[in-house]
């Protein structure tokens, strides 16, 4: 622990009873519902796969780092895009923002590979 970069932060949150962060952001699904659609597969399982590819490494801890992820509905939005509300839980402990951007680029890169 004590070479762990974030190890004041470790410290600071993982003293809080609830050391968890929820963050939700829109994301841009219409290649991948104009995939599934044409090739008449699950929306669902499709959006597991590229959810499980910009996944990133986590730090082995005894806490719980386990993110938690959920979405709702995607709806079209003014430009004609088909965007989803997707929900990232995660322990602050182990990650800021920054991550979650991170996370949230690295996701949306995956669904424009579609």
């Amino acid at each position: 622990m004590e070479e762990y970069p974030r190890r004041e932060h470790f410290r600071y949150f993982s003293a809080m009873p609830v050391p968890t962060f929820g963050i939700t952001a829109r994301v841009d699904v219409t290649g991948l519902v104009r995939f599934c659609r044409e090739r008449r597969c699950s929306f669902y399982m499709r959006a597991v796969n590229k959810l499980r590819a910009g996944e990133h490494a986590h730090n082995e801890s005894p806490v719980d780092d386990n993110p938690r992820f959920c979405w709702g509905r995607y709806e079209e939005d003014h430009r004609g895009r088909l965007m989803l509300p997707f929900t990232l839980n995660a322990n602050h402990a182990l990650m800021d923002g920054v991550h979650a951007g991170a996370f949230y680029r690295r996701l949306q890169e995956e669904l424009d590979k579609v």
